[in-house]
């Protein structure tokens, strides 16, 4: 079965990125992320996650994601929400990246 920290690894990631669409600087830090597990996924397993920006309001964005089993008609295996804020000083931040 794929580890649960694992999977808040990829969907922070995947969440993370669909934050910098409305950010100025593309760059932002998790506040707080939440995670519903429906059911394990056993290995080996293709899975799609899913990440929609929800709400923006100045530097925060509000994104949720699913992740859904590619071959078992789109079986929802877990829900997230996450708050993504764009840190002060981000213009300077992207010099470095």
């Amino acid at each position: 079965m794929l580890h649960g920290g694992l999977l808040a690894v990829l969907l922070d990631e995947c969440m993370g990125r669909a934050s910098f669409s409305r950010l100025p600087n593309q760059v932002s830090v998790t506040a707080s992320l939440q995670i519903s597990f429906k059911t394990p996924i056993k290995l080996p397993s293709t899975v799609l996650i899913e990440a929609k920006c929800e709400e923006f309001e100045g530097r925060k964005a509000h994104i949720r994601g699913v992740v859904k089993s590619v071959g078992d008609e789109g079986l929802v295996l877990a829900e997230a929400s996450a708050l993504f804020i764009e840190p002060k000083g981000a213009e300077t931040m992207t010099k470095l990246l």
